[in-house]
């Protein structure tokens, strides 16, 4: 949950940080800085956990996580916080991909409960995320990333104390593996372009991270929110995604819906935010439905692509298969920030050469080099007016607006890809008819819940073929012989 609750916690604090360090072009780094280490890590962080075990790995990444919160706490310049948010992503990467593969491998079977579980987890930390962040930000925004140092050194404490010990002894065979696992995560992310709910989570994360962040940020420049407001005003979108993620799991709980359910959330998604288009500036109410049908749908896909990504992967290969959906889906997210951040810059060069042409028309010759102004310039003097004035609004409060429109022209055209693509995966299941569902079977109907089953089966023989318990307490690394005898 705190991995995904710092994706989207500064996104109502970035107007605060932004103005103490009088730097409003790096701002977009500070999102952007933790997703990228964020998707990096993400099937690193799996892979690494099959060969050092998940409480060894866990615990580095809690380490990660608290240090790089500690580094954003006391940052002094804009510089120094990109890169503390950097260290927070590589940590956040491994608490969240080791998450999902915890999950379903001693988490409950029920397909209706694992989406739910991992719905309501992304909802309330993307939720939590935004409004805590708008809170602390009114106070101090360093507070943000103070607020996670506790936890982190609870949950370090609490893994050594109430986990079991794993792996006490590295040996050659262990440092091998490593190396293959170096192999396995190109392998991994080259097969990974072929399945069809790899790209419909990538795109799915494109859309969901950029409202995410710039739905705040649009609110408190158009409609006037504070921090917090901004915040708050996103729950109802987030509080529709929990309950699409819970919905996603139940309609797969006897058979295997999951391509029909993408195919749904995809036709909401894009429902949802067409519709926001067909206003030149949308009322507050009307908008936060319209995010909040798009939230309905996002969640049908969250929980679809989860359970697609296990029911299409081996045993041995089901932490691979998770770390990817993560990857995909902040890979998504990072590429979505970025194409916002383009159609930002060129509404504000549009406005800021308009702006600078009439004001030199106005004044004269003598004022002609006006005209040549940079548009980070423009945009300074912009931000320097009062608030509430005619000047401000078609300076700054236009420039948002405009570009918000253009931002959601954008993610409605993702959004239509991502169905289509959904499309052709609903298609592929009626031309594979009923089956079993399960590893290599494609999305025909089956037992999902007997996949769930078996792969918890496959994690608890795999434990217990890897290590071996002695007589005073250690453990060692077991044969590569029964080793291949458990993934065969």
């Amino acid at each position: 949950m705190f991995s995904c609750l710092d994706a989207s916690i500064v996104s109502t604090a970035l107007v605060s940080v932004s103005a103490e360090f009088a730097n409003y072009q790096d701002t977009p780094w500070l999102v952007l800085g933790y997703l990228l280490t964020y998707m990096s890590f993400a099937v690193g962080f799996s892979k690494l956990s099959d060969v050092y075990g998940r409480r060894n790995i866990l615990a580095i990444a809690w380490l990660l996580f608290t240090l790089g919160s500690a580094w954003c706490g006391i940052a002094r310049r804009m510089g120094e916080l990109i890169a503390g948010r950097a260290v927070q992503g590589m940590g956040g990467s491994g608490l969240y991909s080791l998450a999902q593969v915890c999950l379903l491998e001693q988490g409950p079977s029920r397909p209706e409960v694992v989406g739910a579980l991992v719905g309501v987890t992304l909802s309330i930390s993307f939720l939590l995320g935004p409004v805590l962040g708008g809170a602390l930000a009114e106070w101090n925004w360093r507070a943000i990333f103070w607020f996670n140092l506790p936890f982190g050194v609870l949950a370090v404490l609490g893994i050594y104390i109430l986990w079991p010990a794993g792996i006490s002894q590295i040996d050659f065979l262990g440092h091998a593996l490593l190396a293959a696992a170096s192999i396995l995560l190109i392998f991994a992310l080259q097969e990974a372009g072929a399945q069809v709910w790899t790209w419909v989570t990538l795109l799915n994360g494109f859309i969901y991270i950029s409202l995410v962040i710039k739905v705040p940020e649009y609110l408190q420049i158009v409609h006037g929110d504070g921090a917090l407001w901004a915040g708050v005003h996103l729950v109802p979108m987030l509080g529709t995604c929990a309950l699409g993620s819970f919905l996603g799991g139940a309609l797969s709980k006897r058979t295997n819906l999951t391509s029909q359910t993408l195919v749904a959330g995809g036709l909401l998604q894009a429902v949802g935010l067409g519709l926001v288009l067909a206003f030149s500036m949308v009322p507050l109410p009307l908008l936060l439905s319209l995010l909040s049908l798009y939230g309905l749908g996002i969640g049908l896909c969250f929980a679809s692509c989860t359970m697609t990504a296990a029911i299409q992967s081996h045993h041995r290969d089901l932490a691979a298969a998770q770390g990817a959906v993560a990857q995909a889906r902040v890979f998504g997210g990072a590429l979505g920030l970025a194409v916002c951040t383009i159609v930002f810059q060129g509404v504000l060069g549009r406005h800021s050469a308009v702006s600078t042409s009439a004001s030199a028309s106005a004044a004269g010759e003598g004022a002609a080099s006006a005209a040549g102004a940079v548009p980070s310039q423009w945009w300074t003097t912009a931000l320097a007016l009062p608030d509430g004035s005619e000047v401000r609004w078609e300076a700054v409060t236009r420039v948002y607006l405009d570009a918000f429109r253009d931002q959601v022209l954008v993610m409605t055209c993702v959004a239509v890809v991502a169905l289509v693509l959904s499309l052709g995966a609903y298609r592929q299941a009626r031309r594979s008819g009923p089956g079993p569902a399960g590893p290599g079977t494609g999305t025909g109907t089956g037992d999902v819940v007997g996949v769930m089953e078996r792969h918890k089966a496959f994690a608890r023989r795999a434990e217990g073929g890897r290590e071996r318990v002695r007589g005073n307490g250690d453990v060692e690394m077991s044969s590569v012989s029964s080793l291949r005898s458990l993934v065969r």
